[in-house]
């Protein structure tokens, strides 16, 4: 297939709330061979390059809403091309810089917030909710649930599940004192496609869910079942 060197507009995907499946395919049909989307993938490389699983309180506490702004505009305008102008110079698809002026890393964590938050579907569908929701706290059945997803729904789990144990590493843990049960909380609102009004039993069982992913999905960076006591939670 020949090198793209041009893209209609038109063609190209909007990089916050597009369906998941039209956005790999459309990678892939450009080359691509990342197996989350790319705008997801160099938001989580941006925040490891700037530790921000060392920070105090990422994922709770909100960033600079005029950096946030800027950068979502630029992403949305410039994404698609960035990407292909980083394909055409040879570079790895994780190692390309986002065209972004993001300079602390709540505004980075945000972005990642936005990108799940504005997916038009959850990630775990109505279909599996209620069993997902029933045996949150079954770590067996939890993996078990995640091999009956759409690969896709999969990977991008994979891919935040894993971010979420950086961050509930031990020795990040101390500094930015969040905790297993915080990080879930973070995450928890974008996992599941609750078929009923929410209700505070449900609200509970999402956390549950994303903490038992967390404590048992096995990655290099799955942590300890049990939190240190002596890091206070901020909330």
């Amino acid at each position: 297939m020949s090198e793209q060197t041009s893209e209609d507009p038109q063609e190209l995907p909007e990089v916050f709330g597009t369906e998941l499946k039209k956005t790999i395919e459309f990678q892939r049909s450009r080359g691509f061979s990342s197996s989350i989307p790319l705008l997801l993938l160099q938001l989580i490389n941006k925040f490891h390059k700037m530790e921000g699983e060392k920070t105090e309180g990422i994922f709770r506490f909100f960033g600079d809403v005029n950096q946030i702004n800027i950068a979502k505009k630029n992403l949305k305008e410039n994404f698609w091309h960035s990407a292909f102008e980083a394909k055409r110079n040879g570079q790895k698809e994780e190692d390309s810089e986002l065209d972004i002026t993001c300079s602390d890393t709540h505004s980075v964590a945000q972005l990642i917030i936005f990108w799940l938050g504005e997916l038009p579907d959850r990630l775990i569908p109505k279909e599996l909710a209620e069993r997902a929701l029933n045996h949150c706290q079954d770590a067996e059945h939890t993996l078990s649930l995640l091999n009956e997803l759409d690969v896709d729904n999969r990977n991008v789990i994979l891919a935040i599940i894993e971010l979420a144990q950086f961050i509930c590493k031990p020795e990040n843990m101390q500094l930015n004192k969040m905790g297993i049960h915080n990080t879930a909380i973070a995450f928890s609102s974008f996992f599941i496609s609750v078929p009923t009004e929410l209700c505070y039993m449900d609200y509970n069982k999402e956390i549950s869910f994303v903490k038992t992913l967390i404590l048992n999905l096995p990655t290099p960076h799955k942590p300890e079942k049990q939190e240190p006591p002596l890091i206070p939670s901020l909330y």
